[in-house]
This record gives C-alpha cells, structure tokens and sequence, in this order.
C-alpha cells in the first residue's frame, strides 16, 4: 500500500465491492466523511475502515457521528 499526500482528487468506485480504507487528516475527514456516507447508502454490507488522525482529540470534530454510524453497521 502507497499513502501519498492529498491531491484533491477524492472519489468512490461505484462498481467496487473490496474492502474500502479511508485515511484522513484534520480537516481531510470531510472528503473521507462524503464517501463514507456514499458507500454505506450505497453498499451497506461493503467491509469500511476509516483511519482519522488530529493533533488532538478535541480536532475530530465529527467523532461522535462516526461511533454512531460504527454502532449502526
């Protein structure tokens, strides 16, 4: 696996049924959070990680949405 910088070109392959790995930093969860949503409207049985890091707790804004959505599926 090669992880690289963000080059602003985010997307979901709408015909892939692998695992999904979704790394974000910071502010990038936004990105992370719209395919996130879009794959489990659209394949809710797909197998979905999502790695998120911040310098601090306090900067994972949207962390209680995504141990709701953890519990949820």
């Amino acid at each position: 696996i090669t992880v690289d910088v963000p080059h602003g070109d985010a997307w979901l392959r709408e015909e892939g049924s692998r695992p999904l790995v979704l790394i974000a930093g910071g502010t990038g969860f936004s990105y992370a959070r719209s395919i996130l949503l879009t794959a489990l409207e659209q394949q809710p049985d797909r197998d979905i990680s999502i790695y998120w890091g911040g310098r601090e707790l306090k900067h994972l804004y949207d962390l209680s949405e995504l141990e709701a959505l953890s519990l949820q599926h």
